[in-house]
């Protein structure tokens, strides 16, 4: 009897672990704020994953003094007058407005630090897809920067890509259904 309670509690974390973390990204995506970031992608292939276009994006912020190598912190989104966002700043301290993400600090120069944030690098595609996304993105970012973007959704400290966008149309329109 005892084995089968232990088996029952475990079956039930297994599940719901999964059902967390897909609610909690699906309410980042629809109760976050959005933005627009630039960008530029690359294909490599991940044999466990399949294919997806690595997203690039500016990741080299101003930080707050004191900040080193692997530390975590709060990188500060800020909207220009166009409409795009960039990383504005990196503090130690969590903001008291929404616009920000948790991020892990790689490396600072001069209190300028590159970091690195969860859940917008990747954007998963068909593999009969992804070479020619990948010189999509490439010719976009190469003509114009404005014409290669990402929208991402941010809420509390987290965030998840929504859509990769090329010359105004969501690249996967670029392949039909």
């Amino acid at each position: 009897m005892k084995k089968k309670v232990v088996f029952l509690v475990f079956a039930l974390v297994l599940i719901a672990v999964p059902i967390y973390i897909i609610f909690s990204s699906e309410a980042i995506l629809e109760k976050g704020h959005q933005h627009k970031i630039h960008l530029e992608g690359y294909d490599p292939f991940d044999p466990f994953r399949g294919k997806y276009l690595m997203l690039n994006y500016d990741f080299s912020t101003p930080c707050e003094e004191g900040m080193k190598e692997g530390d975590e912190g709060f990188a500060v989104l800020e909207k220009d007058e166009t409409g795009f966002s960039h990383f504005a700043m990196v503090t130690f301290q969590k903001p008291n407005h929404s616009d920000y993400v948790k991020c892990t600090v790689k490396y600072v120069y001069d209190n300028e630090a590159e970091i690195e944030v969860a859940n917008i690098g990747k954007y998963f595609i068909n593999e009969s897809k992804a070479k020619r996304a990948e010189k999509i993105l490439i010719k976009a970012v190469q003509t114009n920067l404005d014409d290669a973007y990402a929208t991402i959704r941010v809420l509390d400290g987290e965030c998840r890509l929504e859509e990769v966008y090329v010359n105004g149309k969501t690249l996967k329109s670029y392949f039909g259904k």
